[in-house]
């Protein structure tokens, strides 16, 4: 089978909606009514929280679905060292870590979520996810990770809430792109 003929293919890119905060803190990067025409969803974030820690952890739901159904795999790589941590039976899909409020000045983490087959009705829905945050001078975290939403209906997506998991807000400058791939 070609690439090109994959279900999972990544042609063209398309910008379906980005959000971006200006002025007050956001509590979500929240895109509605996504439509199915895509094979993969693709998320790209520049962020920041205003939580008072160094890292803090980005998450998202799918179809405002909050009962525990997401299953995620987290690897971290900080100071030369990798952690692997499964977390089961959560409300969110773990999407990787964020400059919190007390990291250095200035820095925004960098973000790439992709959610292939996001319109298929016949499967579990599952996420890749990949983040840079500096967590402290001299210090970056790297974070890989994915998982899959057990939804019972195996609905379509239509829906991508991005928050931050301790509840504090994305401060300005934050931003939010997404993109379907054809």
């Amino acid at each position: 089978m070609s690439v090109a003929n994959s279900r999972f293919a990544s042609g063209a890119l398309s910008k379906i909606a980005e959000q971006s905060v200006v002025g007050a803190p956001a509590a979500s990067f929240d895109f509605q009514n996504i439509p199915a025409t895509f094979k993969t969803l693709r998320l790209v974030l520049a962020v920041r929280t205003d939580t008072a820690v160094d890292h803090g952890q980005i998450v998202c739901r799918f179809n405002n679905d909050a009962t525990n159904i997401y299953d995620s795999v987290i690897a971290i790589a900080l100071a030369g060292a990798w952690t692997v941590t499964t977390l089961p039976t959560e409300a969110f899909a773990r999407c990787g870590e964020t400059c919190g409020a007390v990291a250095p000045a200035s820095h925004f983490s960098i973000h790439e979520i992709l959610i292939p087959s996001y319109a298929d009705a016949d499967r579990v829905k599952h996420w890749e996810a990949m983040s840079v945050a500096r967590q402290a001078a001299g210090s970056l975290r790297y974070c890989k990770g994915g998982g899959a939403w057990f939804n019972a209906g195996l609905a379509a997506i239509n829906r991508v809430t991005v928050f931050d998991r301790a509840g504090g807000n994305w401060i300005a400058g934050s931003r939010c792109s997404l993109y379907g791939m054809s």
